[in-house]
């Protein structure tokens, strides 16, 4: 039962976490801004251009996260339509916003499905396995090293490492957000230190 209310307290808080992040991306330009006002003038434009790129980095990964849920939650709905499994839509839906979450989202999405399909017999469960398993290893394998790969230039094995490194650091909330931090920080890696003076000149 303390193992079902952690996870629960986990779920509720990485939530709590994407709604404040898709409202802080939404409203980006205006909380920039009222930062960027909040500092000396001389550091001012240096700042601007540090945020720019934290949107792009950050901002970036959520918005191919997003889609990344969006493709799943089509994928699995139709896989349930197609067994018949009742409320197949409502449950693609759910497959894909819980697959926000990293890990545990499929095993809250994959619950009540089950639920609905054992009524039709073993086949459909089976079914419904298979359909959660070929979408979950088409958004680990392929979806994800590709689409957030590009969202913020990183190689596919290193966003594999970077979720695996936060997974284990800071458990889910860690695995959410290790690929944007390592974005970032490669990003100000390019972006900074490669065109710096020191780096050119030692």
């Amino acid at each position: 039962m303390a193992t079902v209310t952690l996870v629960a307290g986990d779920v509720v808080r990485l939530l709590g976490l994407l709604a404040l992040t898709l409202y802080l991306l939404l409203d980006f330009p205006r909380v920039s801004r009222s930062l960027v006002e909040a500092v000396p003038r001389p550091y001012q434009g240096l700042l601007t251009d540090l945020l720019d790129k934290f949107e792009h980095a950050v901002g970036g990964y959520f918005r191919g996260q997003l889609l990344i849920a969006l493709i799943v939650g089509i994928v699995t709905g139709a896989g349930l339509a197609l067994l018949r499994v009742p409320l197949a839509l409502s449950l693609g839906f759910l497959a894909g916003v819980f697959n926000l979450v990293p890990y545990l989202g499929v095993i809250i999405a994959i619950t009540p499905t089950l639920v609905l399909a054992a009524p039709q017999g073993w086949w459909t469960v089976i079914g419904v396995l298979v359909v959660f398993t070929v979408a979950n290893q088409l958004e680990g394998h392929v979806l994800s090293p590709l689409i957030l790969a590009r969202s913020v230039r990183l190689h596919p094995a290193t966003v594999i490492v970077a979720i695996l490194l936060g997974l284990h650091l800071a458990g889910v909330l860690g695995a959410l957000l290790a690929v944007p931090a390592a974005g970032f920080l490669a990003l100000l890696y390019r972006e900074y230190y490669q065109k710096s003076r020191f780096y050119r000149e030692g």
